[in-house]
């Protein structure tokens, strides 16, 4: 039995109605906060892409015709996806035979170094089309979207293909008729391991199907019939420049499944080795073994030893490749003074491969498209930034100067249409006031536009006097270094503009933020003194800067949203500048709010402290147990705070301050836990269950004694909400029971059962419906029903989150409600301080900004880091899906991510709203606090250094930038399962999300006028 006085200490206050009038006011006024603060956000977001990561695509290059005579006609390609290099090498002779006497004896072998994210559109377009695609291709989708450049297969003479359904199709519609492709089933990629059909079916239907074709294309040329498509399809099979592509998915789906060093991993690996060496026995006894076939095979992603992929580390950004066949050289010993040690790669862990004795020849991912085009005899594609790896062709040295000048040349016309571009655009006015302007144009000081032609004479110039080691290595290798560096000077041509833009956008939207803070009327309408010629050269300043940069823009031909990014910036400080001078009384009243917020230290300590507190959420992204530190702190918080100065107030709320901090040092330990994804542990999600279970009895208990005018215990029971019972007793200990069952059925390798997946569906949505469930009596209720709610929103949560869970992220769930419990009761401590209406934000608002922030930022990485949030493993969906759907599992992976965001938004909409705290203000706090880091990881963004390093810093910002997004949203969910008939609130209803939300109450502030 919980004792009186505990209970007496965690009770709630009563709270007051508020008009519909002033609920009216608000809203209207809050939604022109949040449609202006998600436009801003929009634009910032966006704006990375164009800064740092603007599509390298462009048209109009001209094609580098292939002139060589080449050993190969037709070129097969393998792509084991998902196949990690140290598992594929580690490999001996008996688990893959054939190709490991290929590496050892007949091929050239190496890693290639992939970039991030890791993922199959990606990869696939670097091995096929020798460009890295920007980062904000991945969001175009997987089927639909064919890839908008060229390719090795749009430069072959016929291309046939067949593999996966999300893969395949990218390629085949740019290609038109030059390519055909067979696919599976997209039912057929299961990923819940059921013994009926294991992942090596996919890639045995692909062999199968290869071999069928060879068959009927036989029949077809000896009977000399027509193709599908009326044409000759079956005649281009003997001619030269062919590709054969086969795709291998089963080893990246039984990698999902059973993980790269599990048993059935290897069998997978061993299948493949065996399909291979059929497939080349097939090609070699179509053509009679003539000599003329090169083979490839490679990756193009690896996976993490948990089965997941899509950050950058080693285990995913190093794949195998191995290529032998017509014009590729025999293995040289890695003692040879022929052989390159690889400096200019990332460091590879190659001691237990055995391989040690044979030179290793790493490569780009970007560079396997050339080298496949130049065995092959076709052009390179026009967009590819691949260098050519002379190490895999066995080419005379006229030849390699040959294929060298063309793959120097090719970069150069790529270098020279890009500048071209850029000057084009000012060179298209003339006439008029144009002729007047000066050249905005900079060339690049290390390969002005005079050297190109001059050193593509030089060196042809030195091949055809056959100095051809010169022209190889002093020369085209020279011209591609410079071209390729003036390619990316062109690429970022505009960086250093838009950038700086942004960086002014950010300030003066964080300037306008706290002006609005500490300034709250927005209405101007009523005693301004306007001066005239003061506000008119006011004005005219900033329609000049709007002017010259529209006017520079227009010149550029700039696209569109670069006027918006320029001219963002001009009209927030002009908002800035304007708040500031309107008002004739502004800095007087800004003045004396700052020496009203003097409480325990000085404004400048206390800006100082938060610039600290910022800093340590910065740096949280880098390192998760910062966070760990920062909950340490507010455990702390508690016990050197008093509100009031009142000497009984650690007394009276002895048992609110040890549940805080309790709380605070229990969700501290995740931070410093491994992060989610290695290992699947049913039993911990299974604790979570239980743990939540405790919760809501005890929370009832609670809640029923808090209850005002309450009778006995059981009375107050039978009176809570019967959804709260339905929840306990039903939802999930029923939840929990599918979890067993389904995880068992994994272990036997059965599959997702169809009733356990159809359960979990059923469960889920109504969990998540019932919060909406609300009876309409509620202006009879106090706000102990707050606490009611808050609890049952966490039941219903935590259903779809314990389903979605494969470890300890429902323990976490279980520890963050609990903190955030605990927050409400500590931060509504002495309500009756708060009786009369507030209007000004003070330090404690402050302060419940920043929690909010902080307990954000530890729901998104108090499980997991960027690398694990970008990764992607099936298992964390296997119990709602058991075939391959990306958009369908990367929105579930999204809604598990933003449940613990849900609970947090709700709960301090809790505290607002019983506080009568001022919305407005409080809610442009936390904008600025968030948008201060923000600004942090703008300057953060690398397109240069290691691919893990770009990954990660882009990751930051975008993920800092959809955090605010999404806590708009969220908070208007909070709205809607927190409304403000349940709170009944006097003059406010507090707005919170992105950074929170707000309320406005003009009445009270009209009274202060």
């Amino acid at each position: 039995m919980v004792c009186s006085k505990c209970l007496e200490q965690l009770k709630l206050p009563e709270l007051v109605n508020s008009s519909n009038s002033e609920i009216n006011s608000f809203s209207r006024h809050k939604m022109k906060i949040i449609f202006l603060s998600f436009a801003v956000h929009v634009v910032f977001l966006v704006s990375v892409f164009d800064i740092y990561f603007t599509t390298p695509v462009i048209h109009g290059i001209p094609e580098q015709i292939n002139s060589l005579s080449t050993p190969a006609k037709r070129l097969v390609l393998f792509v084991a996806d998902g196949m990690r290099a140290d598992t594929f090498f580690r490999l001996s002779k008996t688990e893959a035979p054939f190709l490991r006497n290929i590496i050892e004896k007949r091929g050239t072998w190496g890693v290639s170094h992939t970039r991030v994210p890791t993922e199959s559109r990606p990869g696939h377009v670097a091995v096929i089309a020798g460009l890295y695609e920007d980062p904000s291709a991945i969001m175009k989708g997987w089927k639909e979207n064919p890839v908008e450049f060229d390719s090795v297969f749009n430069r072959s003479t016929y291309t046939w293909a067949w593999g996966s359904p999300d893969i395949l199709p990218m390629f085949s519609k740019a290609c038109g008729n030059r390519m055909w492709i067979e696919t599976y089933s997209p039912e057929d990629q299961d990923f819940s391991g059921g013994k009926e059909r294991g992942p090596s079916w996919l890639d045995e239907w692909v062999y199968d199907r290869f071999k069928s074709f060879i068959e009927y294309v036989g029949r077809k040329i000896n009977k000399n019939e027509e193709g599908p498509d009326g044409g000759h399809q079956w005649g281009y099979i003997q001619d030269s420049g062919i590709v054969f592509f086969l795709h291998l998915l089963a080893s990246d789906t039984a990698g999902h499944i059973f993980k790269p060093h599990s048993r059935e991993y290897q069998e997978n690996v061993n299948m493949i080795d065996s399909g291979i060496r059929y497939v080349v026995n097939l090609v070699e006894s179509f053509y009679d073994n003539d000599g003329r076939t090169a083979y490839v095979f490679t990756s193009d992603h690896g996976m993490t030893d948990w089965g997941s992929h899509g950050a950058g580390d080693d285990s995913e950004t190093q794949t195998p490749l191995v290529i032998w066949g017509a014009g590729v050289p025999q293995p040289i010993a890695a003692d040879s003074h022929r052989c390159d040690k690889n400096k200019n790669f990332p460091n590879v862990n190659d001691e237990q491969w055995n391989l040690s004795h044979l030179c290793r020849n790493d490569v780009w991912q970007a560079d396997i498209a050339p080298l496949m085009s130049t065995l092959v005899g076709t052009s390179i594609p026009v967009n590819s930034v691949g260098y050519l790896r002379r190490a895999y062709l066995n080419f005379s040295q006229k030849e390699l100067a040959e294929a060298s000048f063309m793959n120097a040349r090719q970069i150069l016309a790529q270098h020279t249409r890009r500048r071209f571009l850029i000057e084009q655009r000012q060179r298209s006015w003339s006439g008029g006031i144009f002729d007047y302007l000066p050249s905005f144009y900079r060339a690049s000081k290390s390969f002005p536009p005079e050297e190109e032609e001059s050193r593509v004479e030089t060196i042809r110039y030195l091949i055809d006097k056959g100095h051809y080691e010169k022209a190889v290595i002093a020369e085209c290798d020279e011209l591609f270094e410079l071209a390729l560096h003036g390619l990316e000077y062109h690429h970022r041509y505009h960086r250093p503009l838009l950038l700086a833009s942004l960086s002014f956008a950010f300030l003066g939207w964080i300037s306008l933020l706290i002006v609005a803070v500490l300034h709250p009327d927005t209405s101007y309408s009523e005693n301004h003194q306007f001066q005239g010629k003061f506000l008119l050269s006011r004005d005219s300043i900033f329609v000049l800067l709007a002017a010259v940069a529209w006017l520079y823009l227009f010149i550029l031909h700039a696209p569109l949203q670069y006027y918006i990014y320029c001219l963002l910036p001009v009209a927030l400080w002009w908002q800035v500048v304007k708040l500031l001078t309107d008002q004739r009384k502004t800095n007087t009243r800004i003045s004396w709010k700052l020496l009203s917020m003097k409480q325990l230290l000085s404004p400048t300590l206390y800006v100082a402290a938060y610039a600290v507190g910022i800093e340590i959420l910065v740096i949280s992204f880098f390192h998760r147990w910062i966070l760990s530190l920062g909950m340490l702190g507010l455990a702390c918080s508690s016990f050197i705070t008093n509100k009031h100065n009142d000497p009984n107030y650690y007394s009276r709320n002895a048992m609110k301050i040890l549940l805080w901090s309790t709380s605070c040092f229990i969700l501290g330990i995740f931070p410093l836990t491994p992060v989610i994804g290695k290992d699947v542990n049913s039993m911990l999600v299974m604790t979570a269950g239980w743990l939540f279970i405790l919760l809501g009895i005890l929370s009832t208990v609670l809640l029923a004694r808090m209850r005002p005018r309450s009778g006995n215990l059981i009375d107050s029971l039978k009176r809570l909400p019967h959804r709260i019972w339905f929840q306990l007793l039903v939802l999930i200990p029923l939840a929990m029971w599918n979890i067993s069952k389904a995880d068992q059925s994994f272990v036997d390798k059965e599959g997702l059962p169809l009733f356990c997946q159809t359960l979990t569906w059923i469960l889920s949505g109504s969990s998540l419906g019932l919060p909406l469930l609300m009876e309409h009596h509620w202006h009879k209720s106090n706000s102990y029903m707050v606490m009611n709610q808050l609890m049952s929103i966490c039941l219903s949560v935590a259903v779809p989150f314990l389903l979605l869970s494969v470890n300890h992220e429902g323990i976490f769930l279980f520890a963050l409600a609990l903190n955030v419990h605990s927050w409400v009761l500590l931060e509504t401590t002495d309500q009756q301080e708060f009786e009369s209406k507030k209007s000004n934000v003070t330090m404690d608002d402050f302060r419940r900004a920043y929690i909010f922030i902080f307990l954000i930022i530890t729901s998104f990485f108090g499980t997991g880091n960027v690398a694990s949030i970008n990764s992607f493993d099936p298992a964390w969906v296997r119990r709602f899906l058991s075939i391959f759907s990306p958009h369908a599992m990367g929105a579930l992976i999204l809604a598990k991510t933003c449940f613990p965001f849900l609970i947090v938004s709700c709960a301090f909409r809790a505290i607002n709203l019983i506080l009568k705290v001022p919305p407005k203000q409080l809610f442009l706090v936390v904008l600025a606090f968030s948008d201060a880091a923000g600004l942090h990881f703008l300057h953060l963004v690398k397109d240069k250094g290691s691919w893990l390093d770009i990954g990660s810093s882009l990751s930051h910002f975008v993920i800092l930038e959809t955090m605010v997004l999404f806590l708009l949203i969220l908070y208007g969910l909070s709205c809607i399962l927190i409304p403000h008939k349940i709170l009944s609130i006097s003059s406010t209803s507090r707005l919170s999300s992105s950074s929170v939300k707000v309320t406005v109450n003009y009445s009270d502030r009209r009274k202060e006028r």
